[in-house]
This record gives structure tokens, sequence and C-alpha cells, in this order.
């Protein structure tokens, strides 16, 4: 078989490995958990606009990464994947929203059992700070807020600003077919190579 033959089947069959696309989840234009494949059930929860009267002096401002809109939680909240299923959780900004000091409590379950569990204190409404977890294969992940004083903040309570959190409902590496446009780049280089080789 010749070269170009060859390189044409190639790029007709290729595969490749490649990290799955991880869903972050910035809060803007609609995208939030249930948006990308997710609900939440528990105390508190939802999403805020910034600024606003209640929020502009606040960790839900102070504590943006991306865009106008912040999630928050407060109390115990539970993370699943619509449907059911694994996922991963990768990584999460977090900002105090009311008090300074606030403690946060993340556990990442396995159908109901704690396989990771972190607990981050002194947590303040400053600024945001991007914790990385690689809670890998959970089933669902536990978000408990508790603690702090109050920070002089125009509202109080115990709730935690999120920011792009990044979850992956998917294998962490997964086989799929390389996208024609892709192919075709291959494809260009290769005979660029050959002509190149025979020349």
């Amino acid at each position: 078989m010749s070269g170009i033959k060859k390189l044409l089947v190639g790029a007709g069959l290729c595969l490749v490995s490649v990290a799955a696309s991880a869903s972050q989840i910035t809060f803007d234009n609609g995208l939030n958990f249930q948006s990308a494949g997710f609900s939440v059930a528990g105390d508190n929860f939802g999403e805020v606009h910034c600024p606003s009267y209640f929020t502009q002096d606040t960790g839900y401002c102070r504590g943006l990464v991306s865009g106008d809109y912040t999630g928050y939680m407060e109390g115990v909240n539970t993370i699943t994947k619509i449907g059911g299923g694994a996922f991963d959780f990768n990584s999460v900004y977090l900002t105090a929203a009311w008090n300074h000091n606030l403690t946060v409590q993340i556990n990442g379950l396995v159908n109901g059992v704690v396989k990771y569990a972190t607990t981050i204190t002194g947590l303040n409404d400053d600024f945001s700070t991007l914790y990385t977890f690689d809670y890998l294969g959970i089933t669902s992940l536990q978000v408990i807020t508790s603690g702090g004083v109050d920070a002089g903040t125009p509202g109080g309570g115990r709730h935690v600003a999120l920011d792009n959190v990044v979850l992956d409902g998917v294998p962490a590496t997964a086989q799929v077919p390389v996208p024609g446009s892709l192919a075709l780049v291959g494809l260009g280089m290769g005979l660029g190579y050959l002509r190149r080789r025979a020349g």
C-alpha cells in the first residue's frame, strides 16, 4: 500500500484519546447546574447578579471570576447528575458572601458513602480563591457551610459564593472520533510531508 493510501486510511479511521470536555459553570448567560446536566437539592442555593442593592459591597461581587453572575449555597446542599451516574468534581472559586471566617465542608460521595472530604476554614468575603479537588467518580457532591462572623455587609448569613465550578460528567479519558476539520488538517500535513520526502 502506498504512503498516500495509508495516510488516507489512517485519517479515515483515526481515533484519539482526549480529555473529556469538562462543564465549567459560570452562572452567566443561563449556564448553571441544571443547564450543565446537574441538579441541586438542599437548604438554600441559587444565583445572584452583581451589582445589585444587596450584593454590591459583599463577597458575592468581590468574588466574581467571570461575568456578572455568581452562584451561592447556604446550609447543606447536594449536587447530583440529572438521571444519575458518576461524575468528577475538579475545581471551584469560593468566597464568603456575608460572614468572615466561614467554614465550608465539601464531601464527594459514592452511592451515599463519603469517599472524599475537605474542610475549608477561614474563608473571607474580600476575594475569591481557587480550590482544586479532583474528586473522581462520585455520584453526589455535598456542600455544607457553617460559622463565620458578621463582616458588616448589607446582609448576613453562612452563604458561600461559587464561580467557575468545573464538573466533568464523563470519564476523564474517552475514545472519540477526530472531528472532520482536524482530520483534514492532519491529512494536509501528511501530504505535505510526503511531497517533501518525494522531492
